[in-house]
């Protein structure tokens, strides 16, 4: 992903491609069956990869746009090119969630009762469907996350852009930020220890901690990539101590830093990790984990109705798991269900993500061009 300050051309590959594993982290998470795999704890609180995208998301997006906001039509320009890279895949997926649960309706009429849950309620109540469609469904206004379930951080992302361009109206642009991170942490501190439980509660204030400490975090990287120092190659091993520390801390403030301090030190992409994670297939996983991302739900729901309709379906701690005849077969199935999920993203990317981050850059370059004419 090649992305430009205004200054130079810079490009991230080896953050791109911790993306791409951060996504299959989130696919682990919510692929739920009985194996030795699920039972780790990375898997287990495969939420936490989340706040890492929105640390990175900041971190790129100053990086790409933060000296070029100046006006009124690069600002537009910006948000139109941020809903075509959000809004295709998203829309894409909602419409085949909410067609799965029009097929679970129909299934029902026939055979006289639902398979798995309740039919459109909770999760996929159609009153959700308009929220889903402006992409304000992840504002905290509805208490749980809604049809395509991780879709909830592509809205808070969205917004998340909104505030960036607000931001950018400032003339001091990192205060600006750092006043923003603070916010945000004390808002998700207070959301956190003193609301009721939702699923949604923290979801904007976590966002706008995170989203811009990497904003913020992209200044350190500037002034550190001038003073021409380098970053030592060994400090990358503080990926194993974050990652075995990160999900641990989930629902706590401490995983964003940390992820924070992760991103800073593979952005020089200096040492050994970096040398593995720049090969062809680490790449190949960042260039689609978009995909990865919306469109392993999907597949998790038709793995869902598959094993109910099969009666593998059994109750873990009070949550619904896919059953398996052993723990080692689960780990097989597991291993299988990631090269589903991976090839039919490399699909949905080729004929959905990218025809449609194509068609809004054009039509944001064509407003760009009207602008100055």
């Amino acid at each position: 992903m090649a992305l430009s300050t205004g200054r130079d051309s810079v490009r991230f590959t080896v953050l791109d491609s911790w993306r791409g594993l951060c996504a299959l982290w989130v696919v682990l998470f919510h692929f739920r069956i009985v194996s030795h795999i699920r039972h780790f704890e990375l898997p287990r609180h495969g939420t936490v990869a989340v706040e890492f995208f929105f640390v990175l998301s900041g971190f790129v997006l100053t990086s790409a746009y933060g000296d070029r906001l100046g006006d009124g039509a690069s600002r537009l320009r910006f948000l139109i090119r941020r809903l075509g890279r959000l809004y295709p895949l998203h829309l894409f997926t909602l419409a085949v969630v909410v067609a799965m649960e029009c097929a679970r309706w129909l299934v029902a009429i026939r055979v006289g009762h639902p398979l798995g849950g309740a039919l459109f309620s909770d999760s996929t109540d159609p009153a959700t469907l308009i929220p889903n469609l402006l992409l304000a469904h992840g504002w905290g206004f509805i208490p749980q996350f809604t049809w395509n379930v991780p879709s909830w951080s592509i809205s808070v992302e969205f917004l998340l852009c909104l505030l960036f361009v607000a931001a950018s109206f400032s003339p001091r642009r990192l205060a600006t930020y750092v006043a923003l991170v603070l916010i945000g942490l004390l808002a998700f501190i207070y959301t956190w220890r003193y609301l009721p439980v939702t699923e949604s509660k923290d979801a904007v204030s976590h966002g706008v901690y995170a989203f811009f400490l990497g904003c913020a975090l992209h200044y350190v990287y500037r002034w550190w990539k001038a003073s021409g120092r380098g970053m030592p190659g060994l400090l990358e091993w503080l990926a194993i101590p974050i990652l075995y520390l990160a999900p641990k801390l989930d629902s706590t403030p401490l995983p964003t830093p940390m992820f924070g301090l992760l991103i800073l030190v593979f952005a020089f992409e200096s040492g050994p990790i970096s040398r593995v994670l720049n090969h062809a297939a680490p790449r190949f996983l960042g260039e689609v984990s978009y995909s990865i991302y919306l469109i392993h739900y999907v597949l998790v729901l038709v793995a869902f109705g598959v094993a109910a309709m099969a009666g593998d379906v059994v109750n873990v701690a009070g949550a619904p798991w896919i059953g398996a005849p052993n723990a080692w077969a689960g780990d097989l199935a597991t291993i299988l269900f990631l090269g589903l999920v991976v090839g039919v993203s490399a699909l949905s990317y080729r004929f959905i993500e990218r025809p449609g981050r194509d068609l809004f850059n054009r039509l944001s370059d064509l407003r760009a061009t009207a602008a100055t004419t």
